[in-house]
């Protein structure tokens, strides 16, 4: 143990009080500790594997001999009084199955410099207009307000 040579400790020395000494957490508050900070981790993650898991531990009824680690971050959870999510997995298609209407290309004949800001607002509400009740405009050049781009 990396502890007791820096320590210079008895190599008799028992693990626990070594521990105190160097003022670090025993083993067992170090575990409980990675459980707790596992727990976010594990509601916020997509991975299906880990969503079927999660989803099983979940609705297990009877714990057995040997409780996993998801188990007892469950079990933290519900100590903790954290509310447990209800999981989700994460709906995502391919960008290839992404229909091509989704993107407004009709500014794009318009060059920057040779086009006023007012015009291309213009063409803008003309070309969004219809679609507002139905889309979600996504904005990828960083914009923060809707009339401007910077």
């Amino acid at each position: 143990m990396a502890v007791r040579r820096s320590l210079r400790a008895f190599p008799t020395s028992p693990t626990q009080f070594i521990l105190v000494e160097a003022g670090l957490p025993t083993i067992e508050e170090r575990f409980t500790l990675n459980l707790k900070k596992l727990i976010p981790k594990l509601f916020l993650c997509y991975n299906n594997i880990l969503y079927e898991t999660m989803s099983s531990e979940l609705q297990r009824k009877k714990s057995s001999s040997r409780k996993s680690s998801i188990y007892l971050c469950i079990e933290y959870a519900r100590e903790l009084d954290i509310t447990l999510p209800s999981l989700r997995q994460k709906v995502s298609s391919p960008p290839w199955m992404i229909n091509k209407s989704c993107f407004i290309l009709n500014l794009e004949k318009y060059g920057k410099s040779s086009t006023s800001p007012t015009v291309f607002q213009r063409l803008f509400a003309e070309y969004t207009t219809p679609l507002l009740p139905d889309w979600k405009f996504v904005f990828t050049d960083g914009s923060k307000t809707d009339i401007s781009t910077t």
